[in-house]
Protein backbone atom coordinates (compact mmCIF):
# COMPACT_ATOMS: atom_id res chain seq x y z
CA UNK A 1 0.00 0.00 0.00
CA UNK A 2 0.85 3.35 -0.36
CA UNK A 3 2.77 5.04 2.29
CA UNK A 4 1.98 8.31 3.51
CA UNK A 5 4.76 10.84 4.31
CA UNK A 6 3.80 13.59 7.08
CA UNK A 7 6.91 16.80 6.55
CA UNK A 8 7.21 19.40 8.88
CA UNK A 9 8.35 23.01 7.42
CA UNK A 10 9.53 25.69 10.73
CA UNK A 11 10.02 29.16 9.91
CA UNK A 12 11.37 31.67 12.41
CA UNK A 13 8.59 34.05 13.78
CA UNK A 14 9.02 37.48 13.74
CA UNK A 15 9.73 37.84 9.79
CA UNK A 16 8.20 37.02 6.47
CA UNK A 17 9.59 33.90 4.75
CA UNK A 18 9.22 32.37 1.41
CA UNK A 19 10.15 29.38 0.82
CA UNK A 20 10.84 26.91 -2.67
CA UNK A 21 9.49 24.01 -3.51
CA UNK A 22 13.45 22.25 -2.16
CA UNK A 23 13.21 23.62 1.09
CA UNK A 24 10.98 21.50 3.09
CA UNK A 25 12.56 20.03 6.23
CA UNK A 26 14.85 22.97 7.03
CA UNK A 27 15.04 24.58 10.40
CA UNK A 28 15.52 28.25 10.83
CA UNK A 29 15.11 30.20 13.94
CA UNK A 30 15.61 33.55 14.78
CA UNK A 31 17.65 35.99 16.94
CA UNK A 32 15.05 35.18 19.63
CA UNK A 33 15.13 30.97 19.68
CA UNK A 34 11.44 32.01 18.82
CA UNK A 35 9.64 28.74 15.93
CA UNK A 36 7.37 28.83 14.36
CA UNK A 37 5.95 24.92 12.80
CA UNK A 38 3.84 24.73 10.08
CA UNK A 39 2.51 20.41 9.73
CA UNK A 40 0.95 19.26 6.55
CA UNK A 41 0.13 15.62 6.13
CA UNK A 42 0.82 13.75 2.75
CA UNK A 43 3.20 16.30 1.98
CA UNK A 44 6.45 14.21 -0.22
CA UNK A 45 10.01 15.00 -0.35
CA UNK A 46 9.46 17.57 -2.52
CA UNK A 47 6.57 19.07 -1.08
CA UNK A 48 3.91 18.04 -3.67
CA UNK A 49 0.40 16.63 -3.07
CA UNK A 50 -2.73 15.43 -4.29
CA UNK A 51 -5.04 17.85 -5.98
CA UNK A 52 -7.49 15.12 -5.35
CA UNK A 53 -7.77 14.75 -1.39
CA UNK A 54 -8.13 16.81 1.65
CA UNK A 55 -5.11 18.66 3.24
CA UNK A 56 -4.50 19.75 6.52
CA UNK A 57 -2.18 21.95 7.48
CA UNK A 58 -1.04 23.32 11.83
CA UNK A 59 0.75 26.55 12.57
CA UNK A 60 2.78 26.00 16.47
CA UNK A 61 4.97 27.15 18.34
CA UNK A 62 5.75 26.80 21.84
CA UNK A 63 3.97 30.04 22.69
CA UNK A 64 0.51 28.79 21.18
CA UNK A 65 -1.82 30.73 23.49
CA UNK A 66 -0.08 33.43 22.47
CA UNK A 67 -1.00 33.78 18.77
CA UNK A 68 -3.88 35.35 18.04
CA UNK A 69 -6.17 36.51 15.06
CA UNK A 70 -4.94 34.06 12.80
CA UNK A 71 -5.79 33.75 9.41
CA UNK A 72 -4.84 31.11 6.41
CA UNK A 73 -4.71 31.72 2.45
CA UNK A 74 -4.51 29.21 -0.46
CA UNK A 75 -3.74 30.27 -3.56
CA UNK A 76 -3.16 29.31 -7.34
CA UNK A 77 -1.08 30.47 -10.48
CA UNK A 78 -4.20 31.36 -13.30
CA UNK A 79 -3.00 30.72 -16.92
CA UNK A 80 -1.65 34.58 -17.27
CA UNK A 81 0.98 34.31 -13.88
CA UNK A 82 -1.31 36.22 -11.36
CA UNK A 83 -2.62 34.32 -8.37
CA UNK A 84 -6.60 33.54 -7.19
CA UNK A 85 -7.34 32.74 -3.69
CA UNK A 86 -9.00 29.45 -3.34
CA UNK A 87 -10.03 28.89 -0.13
CA UNK A 88 -9.46 30.78 3.45
CA UNK A 89 -9.97 30.48 6.95
CA UNK A 90 -9.71 32.69 10.04
CA UNK A 91 -9.18 32.12 13.78
CA UNK A 92 -8.01 28.52 13.64
CA UNK A 93 -4.48 27.22 14.06
CA UNK A 94 -5.69 24.76 11.38
CA UNK A 95 -6.28 24.94 7.89
CA UNK A 96 -8.20 22.04 5.73
CA UNK A 97 -7.58 22.75 2.17
CA UNK A 98 -10.35 20.98 0.21
CA UNK A 99 -9.62 19.16 -3.10
CA UNK A 100 -9.13 21.23 -6.25
CA UNK A 101 -10.91 19.23 -8.92
CA UNK A 102 -11.40 22.35 -11.40
CA UNK A 103 -8.28 22.43 -12.77
CA UNK A 104 -9.27 24.18 -16.25
CA UNK A 105 -8.25 27.30 -15.02
CA UNK A 106 -5.11 27.41 -13.14
CA UNK A 107 -1.40 27.36 -14.74
CA UNK A 108 -0.24 23.90 -14.71
CA UNK A 109 3.43 22.79 -15.49
CA UNK A 110 4.20 19.67 -17.76
CA UNK A 111 4.65 17.52 -14.93
CA UNK A 112 1.23 18.24 -13.83
CA UNK A 113 1.87 20.25 -11.02
CA UNK A 114 0.32 23.77 -10.08
CA UNK A 115 2.51 25.95 -7.55
CA UNK A 116 0.63 27.01 -5.00
CA UNK A 117 0.90 28.93 -2.00
CA UNK A 118 -0.38 28.58 1.00
CA UNK A 119 0.03 31.81 3.72
CA UNK A 120 -0.37 32.50 7.68
CA UNK A 121 -0.55 35.25 9.65
CA UNK A 122 -1.23 36.34 12.93
CA UNK A 123 -0.28 38.45 15.65
CA UNK A 124 2.33 37.56 18.80
CA UNK A 125 0.89 40.27 21.40
CA UNK A 126 1.28 43.69 19.18
CA UNK A 127 3.05 42.33 16.63
CA UNK A 128 2.20 40.88 13.18
CA UNK A 129 3.91 37.58 11.82
CA UNK A 130 3.47 35.96 8.52
CA UNK A 131 4.90 33.51 6.62
CA UNK A 132 4.37 32.03 3.69
CA UNK A 133 5.44 28.21 2.33
CA UNK A 134 4.87 27.02 -1.95
CA UNK A 135 3.35 23.97 -2.04
CA UNK A 136 2.67 22.22 -5.52
CA UNK A 137 -0.71 20.48 -6.12
CA UNK A 138 -0.74 17.61 -8.76
CA UNK A 139 -2.99 16.92 -10.82
CA UNK A 140 -2.10 13.94 -12.45
CA UNK A 141 -4.55 11.27 -11.32
CA UNK A 142 -3.78 8.90 -7.92
CA UNK A 143 -5.07 5.76 -7.26
CA UNK A 144 -5.75 6.21 -3.51
CA UNK A 145 -5.81 2.33 -2.24
CA UNK A 146 -7.44 -1.21 -3.59
CA UNK A 147 -8.99 -3.48 -1.21
CA UNK A 148 -9.06 -7.20 -1.58
CA UNK A 149 -12.66 -8.03 -0.96
CA UNK A 150 -13.50 -11.76 -1.10
CA UNK A 151 -12.33 -14.87 -3.14
CA UNK A 152 -14.82 -17.05 -4.63
CA UNK A 153 -13.70 -20.31 -5.60
CA UNK A 154 -16.37 -21.34 -8.88
CA UNK A 155 -14.80 -25.22 -9.45
CA UNK A 156 -11.49 -27.15 -8.56
CA UNK A 157 -9.72 -24.90 -11.09
CA UNK A 158 -10.80 -21.53 -11.21
CA UNK A 159 -12.24 -18.50 -8.28
CA UNK A 160 -13.62 -15.00 -9.01
CA UNK A 161 -11.42 -12.43 -7.13
CA UNK A 162 -14.10 -9.51 -5.77
CA UNK A 163 -12.15 -5.86 -5.21
CA UNK A 164 -12.49 -2.01 -5.12
CA UNK A 165 -10.17 0.27 -6.30
CA UNK A 166 -10.12 4.34 -4.79
CA UNK A 167 -8.55 6.30 -7.62
CA UNK A 168 -9.12 10.50 -8.20
CA UNK A 169 -8.28 12.38 -11.45
CA UNK A 170 -9.88 10.19 -14.19
CA UNK A 171 -13.02 9.24 -15.53
CA UNK A 172 -11.76 5.07 -15.59
CA UNK A 173 -9.62 2.66 -14.67
CA UNK A 174 -7.77 0.62 -17.22
CA UNK A 175 -7.43 -3.00 -16.14
CA UNK A 176 -4.36 -5.51 -17.43
CA UNK A 177 -4.20 -9.12 -16.51
CA UNK A 178 -2.00 -11.79 -16.94
CA UNK A 179 -2.01 -15.23 -15.52
CA UNK A 180 1.64 -17.73 -15.68
CA UNK A 181 2.06 -19.81 -18.61
CA UNK A 182 -0.46 -18.13 -21.01
CA UNK A 183 0.42 -15.59 -23.55
CA UNK A 184 -2.41 -13.69 -23.39
CA UNK A 185 -2.95 -10.27 -21.84
CA UNK A 186 -6.83 -9.48 -21.12
CA UNK A 187 -7.48 -5.73 -21.23
CA UNK A 188 -10.37 -3.94 -20.25
CA UNK A 189 -12.00 -0.43 -18.99
CA UNK A 190 -13.83 0.38 -15.84
CA UNK A 191 -15.97 3.13 -16.53
CA UNK A 192 -16.86 3.44 -12.23
CA UNK A 193 -15.28 6.90 -11.60
CA UNK A 194 -13.94 7.73 -7.97
CA UNK A 195 -14.69 3.92 -6.32
CA UNK A 196 -14.45 0.69 -8.82
CA UNK A 197 -16.18 -1.99 -7.81
CA UNK A 198 -14.71 -5.26 -9.99
CA UNK A 199 -14.71 -8.87 -10.23
CA UNK A 200 -12.03 -11.05 -11.77
CA UNK A 201 -13.68 -13.92 -13.25
CA UNK A 202 -12.51 -17.49 -13.54
CA UNK A 203 -8.54 -16.81 -12.63
CA UNK A 204 -6.88 -20.18 -12.03
CA UNK A 205 -6.40 -21.22 -8.74
CA UNK A 206 -2.73 -23.10 -9.71
CA UNK A 207 -0.77 -20.28 -11.49
CA UNK A 208 0.22 -16.91 -10.70
CA UNK A 209 -1.77 -14.19 -11.64
CA UNK A 210 -0.82 -10.23 -12.34
CA UNK A 211 -3.32 -6.89 -12.41
CA UNK A 212 -2.03 -3.82 -13.08
CA UNK A 213 -4.50 -1.12 -12.58
CA UNK A 214 -3.78 2.59 -14.32
CA UNK A 215 -5.52 5.81 -13.84
CA UNK A 216 -5.28 7.84 -17.08
CA UNK A 217 -5.69 11.31 -17.70
CA UNK A 218 -3.78 13.85 -19.78
CA UNK A 219 -0.91 15.03 -17.24
CA UNK A 220 0.25 11.41 -16.31
CA UNK A 221 -0.92 8.30 -15.11
CA UNK A 222 -0.64 6.42 -11.53
CA UNK A 223 -0.30 2.62 -11.86
CA UNK A 224 -1.01 -0.63 -9.00
CA UNK A 225 0.12 -3.80 -9.41
CA UNK A 226 -1.44 -6.67 -7.85
CA UNK A 227 0.78 -10.40 -8.31
CA UNK A 228 -1.36 -13.07 -6.62
CA UNK A 229 0.35 -16.34 -6.23
CA UNK A 230 -0.98 -19.60 -6.70
CA UNK A 231 -3.07 -21.31 -4.65
CA UNK A 232 -2.95 -18.27 -2.58
CA UNK A 233 -5.79 -17.25 0.23
CA UNK A 234 -7.14 -14.10 1.40
CA UNK A 235 -4.99 -14.43 4.95
CA UNK A 236 -2.06 -14.93 3.06
CA UNK A 237 0.65 -12.34 1.81
CA UNK A 238 -0.52 -10.62 -1.60
CA UNK A 239 2.13 -8.50 -2.92
CA UNK A 240 0.95 -4.95 -4.06
CA UNK A 241 2.96 -2.26 -5.31
CA UNK A 242 2.09 1.46 -6.57
CA UNK A 243 4.10 4.11 -8.35
CA UNK A 244 5.31 5.42 -4.86
CA UNK A 245 6.55 1.76 -3.72
CA UNK A 246 9.83 2.55 -1.42
CA UNK A 247 12.68 1.49 -3.04
CA UNK A 248 16.56 2.35 -3.91
CA UNK A 249 16.40 1.36 -7.42
CA UNK A 250 14.72 -0.99 -9.72
CA UNK A 251 16.87 -3.80 -11.65
CA UNK A 252 15.09 -4.38 -15.06
CA UNK A 253 15.04 -8.03 -16.91
CA UNK A 254 13.13 -9.11 -19.98
CA UNK A 255 11.14 -11.98 -20.08
CA UNK A 256 14.39 -14.53 -21.13
CA UNK A 257 15.99 -12.93 -18.04
CA UNK A 258 18.74 -10.68 -19.07
CA UNK A 259 19.00 -7.75 -17.42
CA UNK A 260 18.59 -5.07 -19.90
CA UNK A 261 18.91 -1.93 -17.43
CA UNK A 262 18.89 -0.74 -13.56
CA UNK A 263 16.23 2.49 -13.28
CA UNK A 264 15.73 4.70 -10.46
CA UNK A 265 12.32 4.75 -10.98
CA UNK A 266 9.19 3.08 -13.33
CA UNK A 267 9.48 7.13 -15.11
CA UNK A 268 12.63 5.89 -16.11
CA UNK A 269 11.51 2.56 -18.00
CA UNK A 270 8.26 4.62 -19.78
CA UNK A 271 10.82 4.76 -23.16
CA UNK A 272 11.73 1.27 -23.39
CA UNK A 273 10.55 -1.24 -26.10
CA UNK A 274 6.79 -2.32 -26.09
CA UNK A 275 7.12 -5.51 -23.94
CA UNK A 276 6.79 -7.21 -20.43
CA UNK A 277 9.72 -7.11 -18.34
CA UNK A 278 10.70 -8.65 -14.92
CA UNK A 279 11.50 -6.12 -12.37
CA UNK A 280 13.65 -6.75 -8.87
CA UNK A 281 13.30 -3.76 -6.68
CA UNK A 282 16.55 -2.93 -4.55
CA UNK A 283 16.43 -1.85 -1.10
CA UNK A 284 19.70 -1.28 1.04
CA UNK A 285 21.28 -3.46 -2.19
CA UNK A 286 19.11 -6.28 -0.93
CA UNK A 287 16.23 -7.65 -3.04
CA UNK A 288 12.94 -6.92 -1.48
CA UNK A 289 10.42 -7.91 -4.02
CA UNK A 290 10.14 -9.23 -7.83
CA UNK A 291 7.29 -8.41 -10.32
CA UNK A 292 6.33 -8.89 -13.62
CA UNK A 293 5.72 -5.72 -14.93
CA UNK A 294 3.29 -4.58 -18.15
CA UNK A 295 5.45 -1.64 -20.28
CA UNK A 296 2.41 1.26 -20.44
CA UNK A 297 3.55 1.64 -23.78
CA UNK A 298 2.10 -1.87 -25.34
CA UNK A 299 -1.01 -1.54 -22.64
CA UNK A 300 -2.25 2.45 -21.77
Amino acid sequence: MKTRMKQTIVLPLLCFLSLVLMSFNVERQNDNGIDIVIDGNELDGDGVVSAYTNHLFRASSQLDGNLTECEWNFSLPLEDGSYVVVESSMGSHEFEISPVNSDFKYQVDKNGISHGVITFTAKFYDKKISATCNVGFNFKPKIVNVELISRTDVSDFFYDLHYVVEYYGSDCLIVAREVEYNATLLVSEVNEPFLADIVAKELPINCKVWICLCAKNKYGTDTYMISLPAGWSMTGNIEEISDNEDFDSIVVYNLSGCQVAVAASIDDIKSFVKGMYIFDYIKDGKSVKTLKYFNKAEIF
